[in-house]
């Protein structure tokens, strides 16, 4: 037997998956109560602080925080949801389209379909408020009549319209057995697919006026197309190539308003029964893909009008009749053991095994995390036989723990005779009376709605060991007294072997592989590195690793190429005032130079990426880096290269500049002309010294 004590580690999921687990989450991290992520309200905007009276006719989702709201007058909204900040992105007198018109968003085009307007469907920028491209009809001259309208996870546009309609005295007007359809474009108008839905079909003569805001349309990532009817009150699935009411078993009766899917194809829905009690309120309802009710999301209680759901997973709903919008993001909470009803989680672990017969265990040590009213109970049992009598039946005992045929509750009834005294939330603790070559532990997780606790490591040190051992013999006569001073001294035992313990490791202190966080930052001024507030540790351990090399090159072209390479992950382009001597002799070149370089001869220039130096507080950075290696009678200047030419201006071929053969392209009412379009006179006529003829195809006025 080995003078000091050894330890049982448990560090890794491998460790803790040998037994087995109730309502608990296993990961290399260590172990905690599972958790889930439910729905809560995060915001809730009243319209009138928003946008006035005006009702909300409609509602878009952008990237980021952004909402954009069209009101009764027509007007376009843009509000960004974390600061509040409410800027109208088009003004009510705009002429384009209507209050009646249908909104989505794709990248950073904000796409619009109305009917009744000159164009029909239109792509406007969320930056500018410009329209990009139009369009009014599809094949053979056929009108875009879009009554609904949705973006896929690729920015392809879906629509929903009749095939067909007839317009009389300016009015459309949809016939009886007309079927819909879906239509596809990519995020430049153009057709992608239409796909016509005969097995859903208008059920009489209809104008086009009653089916709008009848529709809301929504496409999962695989590929289905959910169509939420708020006329029938019903909800439909598209499954290429067929198309069938849905109807989830448990709701079957409950008329749906509105409908979003998002990134994992789950379908929220809102209904709109009325009622006074909560019992029978309007709640969100969550469908799987096939429609199947998976829980009712009661953190929201009220009308549903409209729902998004955007790529972060946050719900954004519309209630039109209390006037307010409502966010709802996902909020983690752990989740409730099945047995018990609960925050509860059970661990049972198989045997321990020490390989040393009649073996007395010394003490139990986790590194485990306890907040709030979360705890922790830890019971054991020792033997030095594997089996055991368990409700009048000698079995093995690794067997019956690990048995998932038997249910946790009798499991546990019969267990519960095996167990010690319970150790409560036991960051340390001796294990008494535990004597035999075989150790069993059970851990009780007790939590709250919101926390856990967390036990991320775990050692079990053996044999008994006690600073007892170390008084006369007389102190250890009388039970009671031996138990009691192994106990006290333990204390002591305690804080002296976890020291031992930090000396033992203190070499990975000095390890710039090992440490992280404040230590690292602590051995970066051992190099003299000061300057660490905006370095990422990878950033900073590349730097340590070539610290030497640089400050042997201090103050020389090459320290500052690999310093900069370092932080920005590219070497820059350093131009010295030699470089660029020959170009201010030439006479052409002696004005520009001196502008694009400067004219002090100590002065030299760094040239970076734009995507090196996005914000200010990187440019600030990488001059402060060359102000604090650069040579002291120098400057450095910092030049930022704009991806874009410009003529006297920092543009390098292959740099940040590129040549590419120009297009024809032909401009009409869906195409509009970018900022890198040059228009050229193809016959090049009609210019002095090129192709210029007096009299015959020029004259002077």
């Amino acid at each position: 037997m080995a003078d000091g004590p050894n330890f049982i580690a448990f560090h890794k999921a491998s460790d803790w998956e040998r037994g087995i687990g109730y309502n608990v989450i296993i990961t290399d991290s260590g172990m905690a109560l599972t958790q889930t992520e439910k729905y809560a309200v995060s915001q809730m905007f009243e319209l009138a602080d928003l946008i006035g009276p005006s009702e909300v006719m409609d509602m878009a989702l952008g990237d980021g925080n952004k909402m954009f709201l069209l009101d009764e007058q027509a007007a376009v909204w843009s509000v960004d949801t974390d600061s509040g900040l409410v800027e109208p992105l088009l003004a009510s007198n705009h002429g384009l389209f209507g209050s009646a018109s249908n909104m989505t968003v794709s990248g950073d085009l904000l796409i619009v379909a109305d009917p009744h307007a000159d164009h029909r469907l239109m792509a406007i920028t969320i930056s500018s408020g410009q329209i990009v491209w139009v369009r009014s009809e599809l094949l053979y001259q056929q009108p875009l009549l879009v009554l609904a309208i949705t973006v896929d996870a690729r920015k392809h546009i879906h629509l929903l319209t009749p095939h067909e309609a007839s317009e009389e005295g300016g009015e459309w007007t949809v016939s009886e057995g007309m079927p819909y359809r879906l239509i596809e474009l990519d995020p430049y108008g153009d057709l992608v697919h239409i796909h016509t839905l005969h097995e859903w079909v208008v059920d009489r003569p209809t104008s086009l006026a009653q089916l709008y805001n009848r529709f809301q349309l929504a496409v999962t990532e695989g590929g289905n197309t959910f169509i939420a009817d708020r006329g029938e009150r019903k909800l439909f699935q598209l499954r290429p190539p067929d198309l069938a009411r849905m109807i989830p078993p448990d709701v079957e009766d409950i008329p749906l308003s509105s409908v979003a899917v998002g990134p994992d194809d789950i379908v929220y829905a809102g209904d709109t029964r009325t009622g006074g009690g909560r019992d029978d309120g309007r709640f969100l309802l969550r469908l799987d893909p096939d429609g199947r009710l998976v829980e009712q999301l009661t953190s929201y209680i009220g009308h549903a009008d409209l729902m998004r759901l955007d790529a972060t997973n946050r719900l954004v709903v519309l209630n039109r009749k209390d006037a307010q919008i409502t966010l709802l993001s996902k909020v983690k909470r752990t989740k409730a053991f099945e047995s018990t009803g609960r925050q509860h989680g059970f661990y049972y672990s198989t045997a321990i095994d020490s390989h040393i017969s009649e073996l007395v265990w010394h003490k139990l040590a986790l590194q485990a995390n306890f907040e709030g009213d979360t705890h922790l109970i830890v019971r054991y049992y020792a033997s030095d036989s594997k089996k055991a009598i368990v409700d009048g039946a000698y079995v093995d005992l690794d067997d019956y723990i690990t048995d998932p045929n038997i249910p946790f509750l009798i499991k546990q009834v019969a267990l519960k005779p095996l167990w010690s005294k319970p150790l409560l939330n036991p960051r340390e603790a001796l294990l008494h009376r535990a004597q035999g070559q075989y150790l069993w532990l059970f851990f009780e997780f007790s939590g709250t709605d919101t926390g856990t606790p967390d036990v991320f490591s775990m050692r079990v040190y053996y044999p008994r060991t006690s600073y007892l051992n170390y008084l006369p013999a007389v102190y250890q006569e009388e039970e009671q007294s031996k138990d009691f001073l192994e106990r006290y001294f333990s204390l002591f035992a305690t804080f002296l072997e976890g020291m031992d313990e930090r000396i033992d490791r203190v070499v990975q202190v000095f390890d710039i592989d090992a440490v992280s966080g404040p230590y690292l930052k602590w051995l970066a001024t051992w190099l003299g590195i000061a300057s660490q507030e905006h370095w990422s540790e990878e950033q900073l351990r590349s730097l340590m690793r070539a610290a030497p090399a640089i400050y042997r090159q201090k103050g020389t072209r090459a320290s500052l190429e690999k310093l900069i390479a370092i932080y920005t992950g590219e070497a820059p382009i350093i131009i010295e005032p030699f470089q660029i001597q020959h170009l201010k002799e030439k006479q052409e070149f002696a004005s520009i130079v001196p502008l694009l370089y400067g004219d002090n001869p100590y002065c030299f220039n760094v040239l970076v990426k734009q995507e090196h130096a996005e914000s200010e507080k990187q440019r600030i950075v990488l001059q402060k880096i060359l102000d604090e290696h650069k040579p002291a009678y120098t400057e450095a200047r910092l030049i930022v290269l704009q991806p874009w030419v410009y003529m006297d201006y920092h543009s390098y071929l292959g740099v940040n500049t590129f040549l590419s053969e120009p297009r024809l392209f032909v401009l009409d009412e869906r195409s509009s002309l970018p900022h890198h379009t040059i228009i050229i006179d193809v016959e090049r006529d009609n210019r002095m010294d090129i192709h210029t003829r007096l009299e015959l195809d020029s004259e002077l006025e």
